[in-house]
């Protein structure tokens, strides 16, 4: 399939059973044409075909959230001077990018999880007329930077979990839907929602049921879990319910207590007062980065960002941030994906 595309571009892959099969990227980009692509966010208008949402998880490649370039002018970042998004600095090194993008990324000891961690925080200003969100399937297998090389993305990260336990709703279409029962062991996983209007208009991040994903009017939406933030409130602190004394790593792994009471990589999206979009990648599985648990990333969120609403997506291998090449810096995968179990920037998955 060919898709014209005028925003930012996002990729998939198969995950693991561990970390379930169906994977989201956000992404940034200029004036674009998608190929292998099978789910765009704000612009997709192709006829899609049905029986790929009847495919077995195994066939089933990824989702992702992205942002496109859709003007080569300069922006100007109103607001960012007097709204500053990172409220504490000490730890952090931030690279402006293009006036409506910043990366903010942390490494070094965190009091909060009192470990070493290693962040990336991709700040975008949703006030700029340069950058559209946009959701991407990737039916095909790949890694994040080839697709997002492959479409000319200006930065893209992964997203949401396997398609049987997700909702993913594109340009108006609904892709992927929940087939799980409320019993399931993995149902918990689209307790939360990303959603929005073409144009960047109405997003929102929200809790959601079945019903809402199906009726709500929202033209492109996502789901995720657990919701860490809720209109300011740190929902995320207490998802896992009072574990104090047991043994986490006895549970099932799909346990909604052991996947996200225990450290892993983290993947999260999150939106501010002042209207910017956060993209957050958080390593582990590492003696240099930990990972954390929904809790640790809930308070690290509040404490650094304090944004009004967060929501958790795929992790653990999955977690990737790809940001483009330009004449200041050199590009590729800037988190350090685990697949390879080296802490470097080689081990996003494929």
């Amino acid at each position: 399939m060919m898709y014209s595309v005028l925003l930012p571009w996002t990729a998939a892959k198969v995950l693991s059973p561990m970390d379930g099969a169906f994977k989201t990227y956000t992404s940034l980009r200029c004036n674009l044409t998608q190929a292998d692509l099978d789910f765009l966010i704000f612009v997709q208008r192709n006829k899609i075909d049905s029986a790929l949402c009847k495919l077995p998880i195994k066939k089933l490649k990824t989702a992702f959230i992205s942002l496109l370039c859709l003007s080569c002018m300069t922006i100007s970042n109103k607001g960012s001077a007097s709204n500053p998004v990172l409220r504490i600095s000490d730890g952090w090194v931030a690279d402006t990018i293009a006036p409506a993008l910043i990366h903010y990324r942390f490494a070094g000891y965190d009091s909060i999880s009192q470990a070493h961690q290693n962040v990336d925080v991709l700040e975008v200003d949703l006030t700029s007329p340069s950058y559209d969100i946009q959701l991407v399937y990737e039916e095909h297998g790949d890694s994040l930077s080839s697709v997002a090389e492959r479409n000319n993305a200006a930065a893209a990260i992964n997203g949401t979990y396997e398609a049987e336990a997700s909702f993913i709703k594109i340009g108006g279409r609904l892709l992927a839907q929940n087939r799980l029962d409320s019993t399931h062991i993995r149902y918990w996983k689209h307790e939360g929602a990303f959603l929005f209007d073409d144009d960047n208009k109405n997003i929102d991040i929200r809790f959601a049921s079945d019903s809402t994903f199906l009726s709500h009017p929202a033209a492109n939406i996502l789901s995720g879990a657990p919701m860490l933030i809720d209109n300011n409130d740190p929902v995320g602190l207490n998802f896992t319910g009072n574990v104090e004394g047991m043994d986490l790593n006895k549970l099932d792994y799909e346990d909604f207590r052991r996947h996200q009471g225990v450290r892993h990589p983290r993947t999260a999206v999150a939106l501010t007062e002042h209207k910017k979009l956060l993209l957050i990648t958080v390593d582990g599985r590492s003696t240099q980065a930990a990972g954390m648990s929904a809790n640790e990333l809930t308070r690290f969120l509040l404490t650094y960002f304090c944004p009004q609403s967060a929501l958790n997506l795929d992790g653990g291998g999955s977690t990737t941030m790809w940001i483009a090449s330009s004449e200041q810096r050199v590009g590729g995968v800037v988190n350090h994906p685990t697949d390879n179990k080296k802490f470097d920037h080689a081990g996003q998955r494929r």
